[in-house]
């Protein structure tokens, strides 16, 4: 006994430095101080059996963790939800929604009162588990968050790492970020440490990062060049002192916090970690360590022995993650496809009721069944360990505490059975290794001398071969991945010579194909050759018929040129003759302008066309105005268009206000206001009967007024600018004609509110109107050309250059035999309907046209013409004369219009500040 202790003591106080410190094991003081610690204690079992699967979310469960001391399970998914499992019964008992984006990663209070969640929509979001409420969402990430822990001692403070590459704590008091740190590498998982004052950091560059943290900085501590990949996942260990973290090198190393040293590494070679945020888990004594694979096992390992105890197989996707409760058992795994494994010993958990999922037994005879199974896995260990005889009762007596804690404590008669059985177990088992102990002492005595006399030279045989072994554990890595590296070659070579067989393949098929494409070629220039020499034949033939037919064409030509010489000298002689004539027909003119007989005949027309017209006894001869008799403020923002109305003195304006206003021009008084335009008004027109009025408006459209009732009667659409001249049919109230900057000229029937026809042309039109019998249209254009069009047709009937500039008035005489022209060269021009000959043109030198639509008027007896200037002044031209009779000034702005009453007066102008004059 004395040796045994000795040994123990040996043991207890050398550790070899590459493996991982146990777990102390609880007295029996401890082990008795209370009831639920004894039900909690949990010495972890290895996992050996899948007990069901569940498909807990679509799209696939990326995040999954036990809550403390409990069997319950919570897991995040792709489908926007977190839910709540009873692992006893694999049933669903709690729903978390209300948020945007992927779950990440979940972490949970130590209290089990609230749950933190990474999500990929850049936010936390943090639930109260006891209401299942959102309790906060905090934001300021600029990407997605990747990772999330909550710290182990107040559980206030939350710290979360995102793919912005920055590492955020937060103060769950305050809603806001409390310190940050920019890191220049991705962070894949975070982890507080046990006393909150370090972060330890896995990046997407393989290191390890620690943090120092306070309330108000984070600087940095230490790295440790942990992978040669990127880290995945980081996971603390209970002891506090050692991590382990997993990378995209397929290797799980076990960190030491304080030398910041890798203490031992593993993998398997069938191991693949399936992503960037592939989690592992340690059970809860730290003696096993479990990882997912992209191949869909789950690889349990003994961190104890180095080396893997179980793999367990149910999933068809690459495992996501894994978590181990913390009461020994179940052990849980996801994958890609959103399934969830439920993995335990061969003792069925599902058996129990439903005070599982709270952390409790359901009754002593449980708990003592599963206490009865750690008991015998730890038996198994340590007696099939090299363990001293007081370990092995030690751990006896501590089991053996703990079934009389609960025999006691629950006082149930049921429990004796299964009490006094463990007590004899341990007596019996306490004898055997009596028995052995005293078998084998000789042969202890007798190993024990050349351990005491060889022990040196011994020892340091055992560290040579240990240098060797680990030289050769080196050289076989390198082997490993020198043979890996010739592997790849191979293989990339096969297919190299694979694909240049197929390119070998593909141009052979090719060369087969070309030389049947030349054989068919070769017939086809056959076929060509035999027909190009059939035509060279036809062509010799062409070719004698074409010189014959030469010799004729000359012969004919000649007869030809005779016969155009003879008709040429005929010509000449009507030449002659009709500069004759010609020369007469100027001598009579010139007699007929000196005697006066041209104007005498022009009174006589006129008031036999007046004495025929509807409305003579309207008629009045126009007087020149010279004095001003009304100034109005029509419109705000300028007035472009006037009008009197058939056979009346009042007046219709529209402006810029979008407005179009009747006027009484005997008082001045506004007599009616018409709405609905929405845009500025152009133009106006009004019907021979005097009941509807046409507005061109800048809104591509014209609006129809019925003028009795004031309201639209008709909106006519279809142009693709801005309307800027309008005029009805003298012959028929129904044909209205409208211009605009859209290249084209709509005629409209008013009846049924469509257009009818449309003239398109090469230049925008400023001004057009009907001729007397309403079959044709005289429009002025931009490039200063006056042109006619047939209604009915729509064609050009003829075309004159009438200004240098562009055209912007036109307005044709009440007799129609005479229409005047305004440009921008400043000249009104005069032009015979007919013959579209200039017959007078009136100019003044202070006389400026103020814009493309500045439009001029004739006067009822058309005798005289008015128009506007940029200078406010009105001037008034004799037609008779050519010469200016009156020039009026009153306006303070340029004058765009000008409009003479059809009772010869008075006379209306208008200018760009809105204001309306009438002159008598």
């Amino acid at each position: 006994m004395t040796d045994n202790s000795n040994m123990e003591g040996i043991q207890d106080d050398v550790k070899d430095p590459y493996s991982p410190p146990r777990k102390r094991i609880k007295t029996d003081d401890e082990a008795s101080a209370s009831q639920e610690n004894a039900v909690n204690f949990s010495g972890s079992l290895v996992p050996t059996a899948l007990k069901y699967k569940i498909h807990a979310h679509e799209g696939g469960c990326s995040s999954i963790l036990f809550p403390f001391n409990s069997q319950n399970l919570i897991s995040g998914g792709k489908d926007n939800t977190i839910k709540i499992w009873d692992t006893s019964t694999g049933a669903l008992t709690s729903l978390l929604q209300g948020f945007q984006g992927s779950v990440y990663d979940l972490a949970i209070s130590s209290d089990n009162s609230f749950l933190a969640a990474a999500l990929t929509s850049r936010k936390l979001c943090v639930w109260e588990l006891n209401t299942g409420q959102i309790r906060q969402t905090l934001t300021g990430h600029s990407q997605k968050v990747c990772a999330v822990d909550v710290g182990k001692v107040l559980s206030r403070y939350i710290v979360s790492a995102g793919s912005d590459q920055m590492i955020k704590v937060w103060d769950l008091q305050q809603d806001y970020p409390v310190c940050s740190r920019y890191i220049s590498s991705a962070c894949n998982a975070i982890s507080f440490s046990s006393d909150e004052t370090t972060i330890c950091s896995g990046h997407a560059n393989g290191k390890v990062i620690f943090s120092k943290v306070n309330r108000f900085w984070m600087n940095h501590s230490s790295e440790v060049e942990a992978h040669t990949q990127s880290v995945t996942s980081i996971c603390p260990l209970q002891n506090g002192s050692l991590i382990l973290s997993s990378g995209r090198d397929n290797w799980h190393n076990l960190i030491d916090t304080r030398t910041m040293q890798i203490c031992s590494k593993f993998r398997t070679r069938c191991s693949r970690v399936a992503s960037n945020w592939s989690r592992v888990c340690v059970s809860s004594d730290d003696n096993y360590a479990v990882v997912g694979s992209a191949d869909g096992s789950v690889y349990v390992w003994s961190m104890q022995m180095g080396r893997m105890v179980n793999a367990l197989k149910g999933h068809t996707a690459p495992v996501l993650a894994c978590s181990w409760s913390g009461m020994g058992m179940p052990l849980a795994s996801t994958d890609s496809d959103g399934t969830i494994c439920i993995c335990c010993t061969t003792w069925n958990f599902k058996a129990q009721s439903s005070d599982h999922s709270h952390g409790r037994f359901p009754s002593t005879s449980a708990a003592l069944a599963y206490q009865h199974d750690l008991f015998t896995n730890q038996m198994m260990y340590l007696t099939s360990s090299l363990v001293p005889l007081r370990t092995l009762e030690s751990a006896c007596e501590r089991n053996y505490s703990f079934l009389n804690t609960i025999y006691f404590d629950r006082n149930m008669s049921q429990d004796e059975v299964a009490v006094d059985a463990i007590k004899h177990a341990l007596k019996a088992l306490r004898k055997r290794h009596l028995l052995e102990e005293g078998a084998h002492a000789p042969a202890i005595v007798a190993l024990s001398k050349p351990f005491i006399y060889q022990g040196s030279e011994w020892k340091d045989k055992a560290e040579n071969l240990e240098v060797e072994l680990q030289q050769c554990y080196r050289a076989q890595a390198r082997l490993s991945e020198q043979l890996v590296v010739e592997v790849a070659e191979c293989r990339a070579s096969k297919a190299l010579v694979q694909e240049k067989e197929a390119i070998i393949n593909d141009i052979q098929n090719e060369l087969t194909k070309t030389r049947d494409e030349c054989l068919q070629l070769k017939v086809i220039v056959e076929e060509k050759t035999k027909a190009l020499e059939l035509v060279m034949s036809e062509n010799q033939e062409l070719k004698a018929q074409l010189q014959e037919m030469t010799v004729k064409a000359k012969n004919i030509e000649a007869e030809n040129k005779m016969l155009i010489d003879r008709w040429m000298l005929q010509k000449m002689q009507e030449a002659e003759h009709l500069n004759e004539a010609n020369a007469l027909y100027q001598d009579f003119k010139d007699q007929l302008k000196a005697s006066g007989i041209a104007q005498l005949a022009r009174q006589q027309v006129d008031g036999v066309v007046r004495q025929s017209e509807e409305g003579a006894q309207y008629y009045g001869e126009s007087t020149v105005p010279n004095t001003c008799k009304h100034r109005i403020h029509a419109h705000e923002g300028g007035c472009a268009a006037i009008l009197f109305e058939y056979n009346s003195g009042n007046l219709i304006s529209g402006g810029h206000d979008r407005a179009v206003k009747m006027w009484d021009t005997n008082t001045g008084s506004l007599t009616r206001t018409l709405y609905g335009c929405v845009g500025s008004v152009l133009d106006l027109a009004i019907t021979h009967d005097n009941r509807s009025i046409i507005a061109a408006s800048s809104s591509n459209n014209l609006c129809v007024w019925d003028v009795n009732s004031g309201r639209i009667r008709h909106t006519l659409t279809g142009h693709m600018d801005k309307v800027c001249s309008v005029d009805v049919s003298k012959i028929s109230s129904r044909h209205v004609a409208s211009a605009a900057y859209d290249r084209t000229i709509k005629v409209w029937d008013l009846q049924k509110g469509y257009c009818i026809n449309t003239i398109i042309f090469h230049s925008n039109c400023n001004a057009l109107c009907f001729s007397t019998d309403g079959q044709t249209i005289c429009s002025g254009h931009v490039d200063g050309n006056l042109r006619l069009w047939d209604i009915q047709t729509g064609k050009l009937l003829s075309e004159v250059a009438a200004h240098s500039l562009a055209i912007t008035s036109i307005s044709l005489s009440r007799n129609g035999s005479v229409v005047l022209t305004s440009g921008r060269d400043n000249l009104h021009n005069l032009f015979d309907m007919r013959s579209l000959e200039v017959c007078g043109t009136l100019r003044a030198n202070g006389n400026r046209v103020a814009s493309n639509w500045s439009r001029s008027c004739i006067s009822a007896d058309d005798n005289y013409v008015a128009a506007g200037s940029t200078d406010g002044s009105v001037h008034i031209w004799s037609i008779l004369t050519a010469e200016i009779v009156s020039t009026l000034k009153e306006h303070t702005a340029s004058v765009l219009s000008c409009s003479w009453s059809g009772l010869g007066k008075p006379l209306a102008s208008s200018d760009k500040s809105g204001i309306v004059y009438t002159w008598t």
